[in-house]
């Protein structure tokens, strides 16, 4: 009979096999009464080391140079927990040497509650440092994938510290990645003073992982129902709404008293068929000579006004509209900038052409149809047009033109970033950095042309402050894309050139490659072209087919 410990209290509690429906073996208030790890029996003097982070962060410092201090902005239990931001890297959160307390070779329970604050899911680790012949070594006790914003406990009833180790070193890390996150409820104690974590199932309703759907299973949702900033595995959303509420529970009822013999099917999910093929090392290529001639099938130029966020003045912009432009259809949207000393019409006069080269790029499939929008950062400066871009431009133009943004609310705005790209050139690839810098929550993919950041002195300040503004956005390297691009004899090329290589050390933020489904970062370089439009439009055509494939 395979039996399962599930919770440690005064007396231990065991489920075998299948639980019944209807048996009160086991009450949903065991779990929702309290978060603590020591819930239902047991105080801290039973463990060997605990932490609620009520009193400060104790023994807790910081690892790797991450930021640790104490918060009130989420908890597992209680009114503070351990909040560690400023990360360089995956190893790097917070740590607490455990002392002459815990011994070689000797076994103990640990537990851990922990919640990623970024945007994304986070594979979380509680891992072990320890010193063999003056060498560090390390090893993870336990790890989870939890989602952002909710709680989820790393605990083992069992671990050994190696037995040839000195100087032993709890830290928290991830897997991978630098978002930030939140640690509460350390607790250290004898084998069993905690539980294993539960191994939960992948079938709708087997919330375990026993294989078995059961009233356990019920107890389980009620739990996650009841408290919403836990990690609830994807078996708890038994209707597939993504949302695990009283809605899966009546189902889960249902079930269990056979009033039903299955759950609803999960809604099919079609992924739009897109057969792009990337270049990995991507090579500068000019456009066919033709394609700044009359194209057969024209989109349209129109001009549009609006008025600035800075000292209202009246500007205009132009949005080249593709040929066959649909209202009922959604289009993908690229904001591309002059450069200094130019304005929103220099793009598409008859000195550039990028009305008709566009034309030829969608009439011969080189991209989809999309709309592009030339704007002028004269009525603020390059520095904080993005201001601008949110506030007015974006706003006026989306909610006119059919793009994927539902509304033009902030909140609809950034739901359709992946549909979204800002690029531009000299001053506007200025621009564009500060736009990465201050608006990567509302744009995923950025063409800085012919020009570097200016938000920092060094190719390494600039670099870092960018990595920064990543950071604190939460965003992964597949979330947000950046394609570069100059001429080798281009003004231009000395400052740009410096800065790529220092960003290429932040291995974490930028995977280096043309192939966006591979990476997120690449800087073409053409060779012996100078700082014109004429070259620069080139880049354009090279790296615009590259955009809106990810994450459709």
């Amino acid at each position: 009979m395979n039996c399962k410990k599930i919770l440690k209290s005064a007396t231990a509690i065991t489920l075998c096999g299948c639980m019944l429906a209807g048996s009160n073996a086991f009450s949903p208030e065991m779990l929702t009464q309290n978060n603590s790890v020591i819930a239902n029996a047991l105080n801290a003097s039973d463990f060997d080391y605990y932490n609620n982070f009520e009193s400060g962060e104790g023994e807790w410092e910081s690892r790797g140079g991450a930021t640790v201090a104490i918060s009130s902005d989420n908890t597992f239990e209680g009114s503070k927990s351990l909040f560690v931001s400023g990360r360089s890297d995956s190893w790097t959160g917070s740590q607490m040497a455990l002392g002459s307390k815990f011994t070689a070779g000797s076994s103990y329970s640990f537990s851990v509650a922990v919640s990623p604050s970024g945007k994304k899911a986070s594979e979380m680790m509680l891992s072990i440092q320890y010193n063999v012949g003056g060498e560090a070594q390390y090893g993870h006790i336990g790890s989870m994938t939890v989602q952002p914003g909710k709680w989820g406990v790393i605990s083992t009833s069992e671990f050994t510290l190696p037995d040839n180790g000195t100087d032993f070193v709890l830290y928290v890390e991830t897997a991978s990645g630098t978002s930030d996150f939140y640690v509460d409820e350390i607790a250290v104690g004898s084998v069993g003073a905690v539980n294993d974590n539960i191994v939960f199932g992948t079938k709708l309703g087997d919330i375990d992982g026993d294989e078995c759907v059961s009233a356990f299973d019920f107890t389980m949702l009620r739990f996650y129902i009841n408290n919403p900033l836990m990690s609830a595995p994807s078996s708890a959303d038994i209707n597939s709404d993504k949302v695990i509420d009283i809605a899966d529970a009546v189902l889960l009822e249902e079930y269990l008293f056979a009033k039903i013999t299955e759950f609803p099917e999960p809604p099919v999910v079609v992924e739009p068929e897109d057969d792009f093929e990337y270049i990995k090392n991507m090579q500068f290529k000019e456009f066919p000579g033709n394609y700044t001639s009359d194209c057969a099938q024209q989109g349209k130029v129109v001009k549009e006004y609006y008025t600035s966020c800075h000292g209202n003045k009246q500007t205009s912009a132009n949005v080249y509209l593709p040929y066959g432009y649909d209202e009922n259809e959604k289009y993908n949207i690229f904001y591309l900038m002059h450069g200094g000393g130019e304005n929103q019409d220099t793009l598409f006069s008859n000195d550039v052409n990028l009305h008709k080269i566009l034309d030829h790029m969608i009439m011969n499939g080189d991209i989809e149809p999309m709309i592009v929008v030339t704007p002028t950062f004269y009525s603020s400066n390059e520095g904080d047009f993005w201001q601008e871009l949110l506030q007015n431009l974006i706003p006026h133009v989306e909610g006119k033109y059919s793009t994927y943004a539902e509304s033009t609310s902030l909140e609809d705005i950034k739901a359709s970033r992946y549909h979204r790209a800002f690029g531009g050139f000299s001053m506007g690839s200025v621009c564009t950095w500060h736009t990465l810098i201050n608006a990567i929550d509302y744009i995923a993919y950025f063409m800085p042309l012919s020009g570097d950041s200016w938000v920092g002195n060094s190719a390494d300040e600039k670099a870092q402050n960018i990595v920064n503004a990543i950071k604190k956005s939460g965003y992964g390297p597949d979330e947000y894309f950046i394609f570069c691009a100059t001429g080798s004899d281009d003004i231009a090329y000395p400052n740009i050139a410096p800065q790529v290589e220092a960003m290429k050390k932040y291995t974490n933020e930028f995977i280096y490659t043309s192939d966006l489904s591979e990476g997120n970062f690449y800087f073409l370089v053409a060779p012996g072209k100078t700082h014109w439009w004429g070259y620069v439009v080139h880049y354009v055509y090279d790296i615009l087919p590259s955009f809106f494939h990810e994450h459709q």
